[in-house]
């Protein structure tokens, strides 16, 4: 005896490729983009510290120094091209 229909429910997932323009896809790009300016940019910050600046304070300080940076350039382009926004 055949089951109906409502108990096998189909799935309609495609999958997106890997270097697609979507919304998550930039989003997960960019916080990947800052990860890693940030275990660049944390390093220096921990060895100018001669001790005195504890892993996560180093960390802290290169996620403020990547923020204000973004920041920095995001208002640049406004000022620059402020029609575009």
């Amino acid at each position: 005896m055949p089951f109906p229909q409502r108990f096998f429910p189909t799935f309609s997932f495609t999958p997106t490729p890997m270097f697609s323009t979507s919304k998550t896809s930039v989003i997960g790009r960019i916080i990947l983009l800052a990860t890693l300016c940030n275990l660049a940019i944390a390093s220096p910050i921990y060895a100018a510290g001669n001790g005195a600046i504890d892993r996560g304070t180093a960390y802290a300080l290169g996620l403020l120094v990547i923020i204000v940076l973004g920041l920095a350039v995001y208002l640049a382009m406004v000022i620059i091209e402020p029609e575009r926004f």
